[in-house]
């Protein structure tokens, strides 16, 4: 039974990187231990197990979807808060001139760029958290924190503040990151990557639903009429504390502790883990692999194509409703007709991932593919006449068509690089390099160049994603 019990603790929990045997100070190593020998072993059918895991996913894939759509909701609110009055009431602008009336916007840019260096700066403890605490109560703190920060919103009158807050909000994609391994105490390997995607999915799934709930929060009068952001954040941020508290209680902290499943249940949903076992792999520092990574002219074109994808998301994401509010819609209307972009970006990872499993030798065409359109749709908002709405409108949905691009680029990288230390380190050159994207790309858009629909902006998204392309034709 000891020896079962080892096994079974092994399958779940963090290992050591040489050894490749659980570490013993590992709580959850313990618990494992302990309920195995506490456990007889058992025998179970396939159709037991079938059952097992429809429990399993009805609660901790729903609740931990759930989690990413609400967190995502409140870091989605920003941008659509914009054209609902955040920008005049918070001062995020400079007044230029007032005959005629133009504004910098360089204050609200900046705004949006910190939320790149919280993000850089919070990866770290955040994995830390995640190690050391159960994903029930690791993800409970983070939704509780969102809320939080959310509600935050409505002490803010001035830039300073607006700054402090954004530099210490934390992006679900980050949280989602740093507690992504926390699933192999629910699932054996063979289960994890499509629970996996289903849980970051939920951050696409929440622009969607956060943009709906953005516009009816943003139609109540009452207290807040005149600057409705406020309601957005007051909605959005009691809500996501609510969820909070409702998760804590019902996410169990692991199998062993799972009161929805029966002891049974309990039983073989801990020693199904076993398949989890995986031999050993070699996680030895070699420098040799961090020179060849520098100097390998492939990972630099991925260097490229991820600096221009994140150049454009945050670009996109701090301007995207400002841009279109300028095509001379209503607010309101605005709001209705940026939803879209969010169900575009679902469908084209969909057709993207599809795409890359049917034609896996193809992966740099598929993306070039993906960005051509894009290319296309800067050059027509840099040139379309500022009347023609519905040509404007569609040559934005057309902006997010790199997304599927970006699947690919994931692909290549997982894929195409072999060694430990080789991989890693171009992990973090790609992540360096997209993250400089991030910083700089809200200040993509000059304010004073809002009358004539952004041209700066759009020639310079516009270069970026030509230069990505350029970078895929050479890797072929």
């Amino acid at each position: 039974m000891a020896d079962s019990a080892d096994k079974i603790a092994a399958s779940i929990v963090e290992h050591d990187e040489e050894t490749q045997q659980p570490v013993k100070n590992n709580r959850q190593v313990d618990d494992a231990h302990r309920f195995v020998q506490e456990h007889s072993a058992i025998e179970w059918t396939e159709e037991e197990e079938r059952k097992v895991l429809w429990k399993i996913d009805i609660r901790i894939i729903i609740l931990l979807v759930l989690a990413n759509i609400m967190t995502s909701c409140d870091s989605q609110a920003y941008g659509v808060a914009a054209i609902f009055g955040l920008i005049q009431d918070l001062k995020l602008y400079t007044i230029i001139s007032t005959n005629p009336v133009i504004l910098s916007l360089t204050k609200y840019s900046w705004t949006n760029s910190i939320l790149t260096f919280g993000s850089l700066i919070s990866q770290y403890p955040l994995l830390l958290l995640a190690q050391r605490l159960p994903i029930g109560k690791y993800m409970t703190g983070v939704v509780t924190y969102s809320g939080a920060l959310s509600l935050l919103f409505l002490t803010l009158n001035n830039f300073a503040g607006t700054m402090a807050l954004r530099r210490v909000t934390i992006s679900p994609y980050s949280a989602c990151l740093a507690n992504d391994d926390q699933i192999l105490l629910w699932f054996p390997r063979k289960e994890q990557p499509l629970r996996i995607g289903l849980w970051m999915c939920g951050a696409s799934i929440g622009a969607i639903v956060g943009q709906a709930f953005d516009y009816a929060a943003a139609s109540i009068k009452g207290q807040f009429e005149k600057s409705p952001w406020k309601w957005i954040y007051l909605l959005l941020g009691s809500m996501t504390v609510a969820y909070a508290i409702f998760f804590g209680i019902f996410f169990p902290d692991s199998p062993m502790t799972a009161h929805f499943l029966t002891e049974r249940e309990r039983n073989i949903a801990v020693r199904r883990l076993q398949k989890n076992q995986t031999g050993i792999q070699t996680r030895r520092f070699k420098p040799h692999q961090v020179l060849e990574a520098f100097t390998d002219p492939q990972l630099w074109l991925i260097c490229v194509t991820g600096f221009a994808f994140a150049f454009a998301t945050a670009a996109l994401g701090s301007f995207g409703a400002i841009v279109l509010s300028g095509f001379g819609f209503s607010n309101f209307k605005t709001v209705q007709l940026y939803m879209p972009c969010s169900g575009i970006v679902i469908i084209l990872m969909v057709v993207s991932g599809s795409l890359a499993n049917k034609f896996r030798t193809s992966r740099i065409i598929i993306a070039m593919g993906f960005v051509i359109p894009t290319i296309i749709a800067y050059a027509l908002l840099w040139k379309l006449p500022r009347d023609n709405q519905g040509g404007l409108l569609a040559s934005l949905y057309l902006t997010v068509f790199f997304y599927g691009a970006l699947i690919q680029t994931f692909g290549l990288l997982a894929s195409n690089v072999a060694g430990y230390t080789k991989k890693t380190t171009a992990n973090a050159m790609v992540f360096m390099v997209s993250s400089i994207g991030g910083i700089t790309g809200p200040f993509a858009f000059k304010g004073s160049e809002a009358s004539e629909g952004y041209p700066t902006g759009m020639i310079i998204l516009m270069v970026s994603m030509a230069a990505a392309e350029v970078a895929m034709v050479t890797l072929l």
